[in-house]
C-alpha cells in the first residue's frame, strides 16, 4: 500500500513551493528597490532645502546697503560679495556666491516732504543674483532680486 501512495505523487507539491519561494522572492525585491527609492527622494529634498536656505543666506546678505555701496564703489567688479561656504555635516559644503548689477537709474524731480529743500535724488536699481550648490550632488538653487536704493545726485 506504501508503495502505490508513493508512485501516484507527480512532485505538485516541488511546483507549488518553488511558485511560492519565486513569488515571495519577487516581493522582497520590489520592497528594496522601493525603499532605496524612497531614501534617495528624502535625501533629494534635504539636498533642495540645503542650497534653498544657503541662496536665500547669500540673497540677503547681498541686498545690504553696505555690500551694495561696496559694489558700487568696485564698479560692480567679481567678487565685490564675497563667496560663502556653508557647512552641513556629513563633509558635504553648500558654496553660494552673489553677483550685483546695475539694472538702470530713475532720475527724481525737487519735490520733498518734511525739513529742508526739495534736492534731486536718483533711486538707482540693481539686481542681485545668489547661487549655491551642493558639492557632490545635482542640487542647485539661483535667487534673484531687485533692489531700489536712492542716492543724492551732485549738482
Amino acid at each position: 500500500m506504501n508503495n502505490q501512495t508513493t508512485s501516484r505523487q507527480k512532485g505538485a507539491v516541488l511546483i507549488v513551493g518553488l511558485v511560492l519561494l519565486v513569488a515571495l522572492t519577487l516581493i522582497g525585491v520590489a520592497a528594496i528597490k522601493m525603499t532605496s527609492l524612497d531614501q534617495r527622494i528624502a535625501a533629494n529634498a534635504q539636498y533642495r532645502t540645503m542650497v534653498f536656505q544657503a541662496a536665500e543666506s547669500m540673497l540677503s546678505e547681498a541686498a545690504s546697503f553696505e555690500s551694495v555701496q561696496k559694489c558700487i564703489a568696485e564698479n560692480f567688479k567679481e567678487g565685490c560679495v564675497p563667496a560663502r561656504e556653508f557647512s552641513v555635516g556629513n563633509g558635504q559644503v553648500v558654496q553660494a556666491t552673489a553677483r550685483i548689477s546695475r539694472v538702470g537709474d530713475i532720475e527724481s524731480g525737487g519735490n520733498s516732504i518734511g525739513q529742508g529743500g526739495g534736492g534731486v535724488a536718483r533711486l538707482g536699481a540693481f539686481l542681485i543674483e545668489a547661487e549655491s550648490r551642493l558639492n557632490n550632488t545635482h542640487a542647485i538653487a539661483v535667487h534673484r532680486l531687485q533692489v531700489g536704493i536712492t542716492t543724492p545726485v551732485a549738482q
